[in-house]
């Protein structure tokens, strides 16, 4: 994929595991769903390809490891996707306001006054996961580079926004152990937002 994915002239590509929520459980059942480990060596085999090539090859699970954080993306910031129902998002993963999780939605467009209001309740709830309020995170030797995963890809594995998926930690872990950690070990065609 990486070498057919260059010879169209694409020089950065993101590939990331795929997974079973309540919302899409027939993919085990469909797909033969990778498990995390098969995913990790895959990636690690597909990024030295990639290096060789010329070709930047990243996940979603390393884009923290270019420098320390204390919130995986901006999701927690959080920053506003404003969706095209009206409502204000943090995360990608709640593209459209009725139809994603609602914990990522803190605000809503309101036509007759023409202005967003927002909810600073659960922008507050939002901004709150951060590295020191994970337990599971917060004394982990690569807590910084991750700060908990995808706020996102864990809600909707989870159910919580607070709670770490065990096979997600287990991959992060493994890629951490074979690709430089710190600001100027590796260039990073797109950091995360």
């Amino acid at each position: 994929m990486v070498e057919y994915l260059s010879s169209l002239g694409v020089k950065t590509i993101y590939g990331d595991n795929i997974f079973s929520t309540d919302a899409n459980e027939y993919m085990n059942q469909q797909y033969s769903v990778p498990s995390w480990q098969d995913y990790t060596e895959g990636f690690i085999k597909a990024k030295k390809r990639a290096k060789k090539i010329g070709v930047f090859y990243g996940s979603w699970l390393t884009v923290n490891f270019h420098t320390e954080t204390t919130h995986n993306c901006s999701s927690c910031i959080p920053l506003p996707r404003l969706t095209t129902d009206g409502y204000v998002s943090s995360c990608d993963v709640t593209s459209l306001g009725k139809d994603g999780p609602e914990i990522f939605i803190y605000g809503k467009w309101n036509p007759d006054r023409k202005k967003i209001e927002y909810n600073i309740k659960q922008s507050v709830l939002l901004n709150s996961r951060s590295l020191e309020n994970l337990d599971r995170c917060k004394h982990c030797s690569i807590g910084p580079y991750c700060a908990g995963s995808c706020a996102g890809k864990l809600y909707l594995k989870t159910g919580s926004l607070f709670t770490m998926d065990h096979e997600t930690c287990k991959a992060t872990k493994k890629l951490a152990h074979y690709l430089p950690l710190g600001m100027g070990k590796e260039e990073y065609e797109i950091e995360h937002p």
